[in-house]
């Protein structure tokens, strides 16, 4: 009886000992690289009640009587099958397709193996780690070379020679760069160029500093002569911000590939900080035929007036980039200004595929206007006439628009006119006779009240003066020359010294006139530098040695476990080698904790080699291997241990009545 009662003890033991194990597998459900393991019963002792006997040729034989004393655990068997791959996002994490487990030492030398491959780094030391801080092992760099069991140095990529910081960009057609001085890391900055108005007379540039960020504001209204001027002027405005002493940066260099982006005689702040693209104001007489590298005047409309006879006409040509918020196109804006009337128009890229005209209005007036002609787009930014400054000689805006329908008069002024009435047309002839030869000029001028009014210009007069010019009725008209008349004829707008291309004068000594038109060129061109677009993130400074830790980015692992690294100077570069290891019974390794195995002697001795060789399998990164926890399998299971114990409580249970009823004998 005692023995039933027993072997319900071991049973209830061997099931309790199952039950653990069960428990075990569902806990790690969820654990990276589990394996899950099984629980194996044996039954235990047996007695032999009566042993086997050999048959007779008068009685056949018997077999053993034998009586059990219960189960045991016999072991624990660790499944180590293939699971599924979660896909984590996470570029360290890695892990086995096949055969193989990672290879980790502690800081003590001990090596364990696992299938866990959340890997990272030491920030310390710069080695390669997994989740618990211990070294993964490998090769370190691109040698294969001792066992595969090295621990493996991110930051191994060799040593950088010394370089300045600096940054390019196009701005506006140019390109433009900025450079440190000095050989340091500390010149990788950023730097913001803009301009004000707000700064005081006589403080040329402003520079803030703030988190690695050099803010610039140029004084609007200060002329900075040339480059090396604007240099000098913002190093000394951030040595300034700084405390008075330089930046560790050294000074800062701007330079630009265009040696005209920066003209003779300067730009103001406003001109180098924004983004326009255009010409500078200039002078130019009414009648004159070119404008802006072929825009020309037309026409003027009805009401069109001049304020006062020593009225200049001004005009002013900008390019506008386009903007997406209010001009989706660019476009050409002219304005004109006479006295204190500004006229201004506007034409877009679009309509210069083709010649056309553009009106400059009097604020909303659709009749005092001033009409230009427009040649193509292309015309007008390769046009080398278009080089227009504040240079311009001067012109009188009283030669009114009726001159384009006769010859063109460079800087002829007519005076007496009556209050409306307006010259409609200029009529002019040249001969010359004698040696050297003397000039005599017809004119007759005609005007909006259809009078005609004529004389004689003598090339004696063309040093300047002026004549009268008789009409009927006893008017006269008085034509003001410039100190050297050139007419020219409308119809052919190239100058020359022989009447066959126009008509040209000589001067009082019969020698001929130099050959100038009034067609509007100078010297300067004006094209906003547009510093303000973008800021200047300069980069690649460093004093040179070996690389840090800090100076590496982008940790990469290949499927055949190559670790590779990212340096701004040395590009990408191969730190090591990831290497595995395989058994030729992975049952047999010895659960260590922590997701890790050790080698039994059942297990046999380790394998290294590469992942995807001799057997071995890739690695998958940006993935864990999951638990291979089956939880149908482990309900089961549970359910048919529970029985199992229950049953075996119950022979205690039945074994205690029997002896129970075995004592009432007595009584």
């Amino acid at each position: 009886m005692s023995r039933a009662m027993f072997s319900g003890v071991a049973g209830m033991k061997a099931h309790q000992s199952k039950m653990d194990v069960i428990g075990n597998n569902i806990a790690n459900v969820n654990t990276y690289g589990y394996k899950s393991q099984r629980a194996v019963f044996s039954d235990v002792y047996y007695q032999t009640l009566n042993a086997a006997t050999r048959g007779t040729a008068t009685k056949g034989g018997t077999n053993p009587s034998t009586v059990g004393v219960g189960s045991s655990l016999l072991g624990v068997q660790t499944m180590q099958t293939q699971s599924a791959m979660q896909n984590t996002g996470y570029g360290m994490d890695a892990a086995i397709a096949g055969e193989g487990y990672f290879q980790v030492m502690d800081g003590s030398g001990n090596v364990y193996y696992t299938k866990a491959g959340m890997l990272g780094y030491d920030a310390n030391t710069g080695y390669l780690t997994d989740v618990n801080g211990n070294f993964v092992l490998g090769y370190q760099g691109t040698n294969k070379t001792g066992t595969g069991m090295q621990k493996i140095k991110l930051d191994q990529v060799g040593s950088v020679q010394p370089k300045a910081a600096t940054f390019s960009q196009p701005i506006n057609g140019n390109n433009f760069t900025l450079t440190a001085t000095n050989q340091t890391k500390e010149g990788n900055l950023s730097v913001n160029i803009a301009s004000s108005d707000a700064l005081p007379v006589g403080q040329a540039v402003e520079a803030v500093i703030a988190n690695g960020t050099i803010t610039v504001t140029l004084n609007s209204r200060t002329k900075f002569t040339s480059l090396d001027d604007l240099n000098t002027k913002i190093n000394s405005a951030i040595t300034v911000a700084n405390g008075g002493k330089q930046i560790d940066a050294g000074d800062l260099n701007l330079s630009v590939d265009n040696a005209e982006a920066f003209p003779a005689g300067g730009l103001t702040g406003k001109q180098i900080a924004e983004t326009n693209y255009g010409y500078d104001y200039g002078t130019i007489e009414l009648g004159t035929g070119g404008i802006f590298g072929g825009f020309k005047l037309d026409s003027v409309g009805a009401t069109f007036a001049k304020e006062n006879d020593t009225d200049k006409a001004t005009f002013g040509l900008v390019r506008h980039p386009a903007d997406t918020a209010t001009n989706t196109e660019e476009y050409f804006e002219m304005s004109c200004k006479i006295g204190t009337k500004t006229y201004t128009g506007k034409v877009t890229k679009s309509q210069m595929t083709n010649p056309g005209k553009m009106v400059l209005a009097n604020g909303d007036s659709t009749t005092d206007t001033i009409t230009m002609s427009y040649p193509t787009y292309s015309t007008v930014m390769n046009s080398a006439t278009v080089n227009v400054g504040t240079t311009w000689p001067s012109y009188d805006t009283n030669v009114t628009e009726g001159l384009k329908n006769g010859t063109i008069l460079g800087g002829i002024k007519i005076s007496g006119l009556a209050d409306g009435e307006s010259v409609t047309k200029v009529d002019v002839t040249a001969t010359s006779s004698g040696t050297p030869p003397v000039w005599s000029v017809p004119v007759s001028v005609t005007t909006s009240t259809g009078t005609i009014y004529s004389g004689n210009v003598l090339s004696s007069s063309f040093t300047g003066g002026s004549i009268t010019l008789n009409g009927a009725g006893g008017k006269t008209l008085t034509m003001s020359l410039p100190s050297k008349a050139e007419f020219l004829s409308a119809s052919n707008m190239a100058a020359s010294t022989g009447a066959a291309n126009g008509i040209a004068f000589t001067d009082e000594s019969g020698s001929p006139a130099a050959a100038t038109q009034y067609n509007v060129t100078s010297t300067t061109k004006s094209k906003d530098l547009g510093l303000s677009a973008g800021s200047f993130v300069m980069t690649g400074g460093t004093e040179g040695g070996a690389v840090s830790l800090n100076e590496i980015s982008d940790i990469a692992i290949g499927s055949n476990g190559v670790v590779t690294v990212h340096n701004s100077d040395k590009g990408t570069v191969q730190v090591g080698q990831i290497c595995i290891a395989t058994f030729a019974n992975p049952s047999g390794l010895q659960a260590a904790g922590n997701n890790y195995y050790t080698s039994s002697l059942n297990s046999g001795d380790p394998h290294v080699t590469t992942p995807g060789s001799d057997s071995s399998g890739n690695l998958k990164t940006s993935a864990l291997e999951m638990s291979n926890v089956d939880l149908s399998s482990e309900f089961a299971d549970m359910i048919t241990t529970q029985r199992g114990f229950q049953a075996n409580s119950r022979i205690i249970t039945v074994s205690d009545t029997m002896l129970e009823e075995l004592i009432n004998l007595k009584r």
